[in-house]
């Protein structure tokens, strides 16, 4: 008994010290990951040109009402590049050609003017925000500033948030104008662990975006022997940083996840919904039903959103169809940003809750109802004109 409580106290110790300490950037291999190419003026009169070509075959765009004269007319979706959405998830492909100019490249990091170079790894805080050569987002996995997207998830979130509009390339992203901030700790085969995402929560703290989004939140905890000790201390832990972040009064975004049971049973579960900073999301498909294996919950879940095929950007400047509540929650992502773009900080954590599953913030959907606290599916448009009322 003695020797597992030794084994105890130092993953716990490893576990505290992978969250506390300052994250140490070592120089990428330029093999690795591929430097960030800087949006062009070519690139951003393309934003004029017309309709992207896949537009039509968005039905989950369309579905949150962002029709084809929405997208168009309707200012409110203009968002704002002032506004940061940090993704927590497996990178971003950053030189994908209808992300280029959506993603934050950090150019107090890097020491030729508009491009990075080798001598921009310099292994230091050049622009003293606690992070070292943070140059594309952090990526917690390989430990360098170059969060890359060799997975594909994350790449597919930034597309659903906000692909560039009416560049006649490919899809339209929910906002026009917003930074994405890329924080990689899932790595290549869609792994992590709580290190990683303790870490990548201390990107968060330093950064201090106005969204986040997390890609997922439901992985095991307490070991193989699933030790409710060890769990415990693991939860404390992210507690810990669950509890700055909502001091900050930022908010979350989680998809509810995939399983066969409701969401709120699992221990995990009942730490993210103990914050009312944390918007959980489920997923619904093109008619309007909950997704297969999607969790739910009438009242731990707060609404709903397309989440099933999703036409979006995949790594490599390709397109692809994506499904899971976390793209559902990306949806949502990007309606919170929205709304932050426009009321900034006359917008409350409650008011924005309310709205979300008020039958004013969303379509309610009578077969959704047992499913999500507002038994709706979100519409930005409708709540965006709530929230102004």
């Amino acid at each position: 008994m003695k020797v597992k409580n030794l084994v105890l106290l130092g993953i716990v110790s490893y576990l505290t010290m992978a969250c506390t300490q300052t994250i140490i950037v070592y120089k990428p291999s330029k093999q690795i990951d591929p430097l960030p190419k800087v949006e062009s003026e070519e690139d951003k009169d393309a934003k004029s040109k017309g309709l992207d070509p896949m537009n039509e075959d968005q039905w989950a765009l369309h579905k949150v009402g962002i029709s084809k004269d929405v997208l168009n007319k309707d200012e409110n979706l203009k968002g704002n590049y002032n506004v940061k959405v940090a993704i927590l998830s497996t990178g971003i492909d950053y030189n994908h050609k209808d992300l280029i100019g959506q993603v934050h490249v950090n150019k107090s990091e890097i020491t030729q003017e508009g491009l990075a170079d080798e001598k921009g790894y310099n292994q230091k805080d050049d622009d003293k925000n606690g992070l070292v050569d943070d140059i594309v987002g952090v990526d917690v996995v390989d430990n360098d500033g170059l969060a890359y997207d060799r997975h594909g998830a994350g790449t597919a979130v930034a597309g659903i948030i906000a692909a560039k509009t009416n560049n006649a390339t490919g899809i339209s992203g929910i906002m026009k104008e917003v930074t994405l901030y890329p924080v990689r700790y899932i790595n290549d085969n869609g792994q992590t662990n709580l290190a990683n995402l303790l870490n990548a929560l201390d990107v968060v703290l330093k950064v201090k975006p106005d969204v986040v989004f997390v890609q997922q939140l439901q992985f095991q905890l307490g070991g193989r022997d699933k030790d409710p000790a060890l769990i415990e201390a693991e939860i404390s832990l992210m507690k810990k940083k669950l509890d700055k972040i909502k001091e900050l009064k930022i908010p979350v975004i989680v998809g509810a996840g995939e399983d066969i049971e409701s969401f709120g049973t699992s221990r995990l579960d009942q730490v993210i919904r103990s914050y009312d900073n944390v918007v959980v999301v489920t997923s619904t498909n093109e008619s309007d039903n909950l997704s297969f294996l999607a969790k739910y919950s009438f009242t731990a879940v707060h609404t709903s959103a397309p989440g099933e095929n999703v036409l979006t950007t995949q790594p490599l400047n390709q397109y692809g169809k994506v499904s899971g509540t976390a793209f559902a929650a990306a949806h949502v992502t990007a309606a919170v940003a929205l709304a932050k773009a426009k009321y900034a900080e006359k917008l409350s954590m409650q008011d924005l809750v309310a709205t979300l599953i008020s039958e004013k913030g969303g379509d309610y959907i009578q077969s959704l109802d047992r499913y999500s606290r507002g038994g709706n599916r979100l519409n930005v448009v409708k709540f965006l004109t709530a929230l102004a009322k």
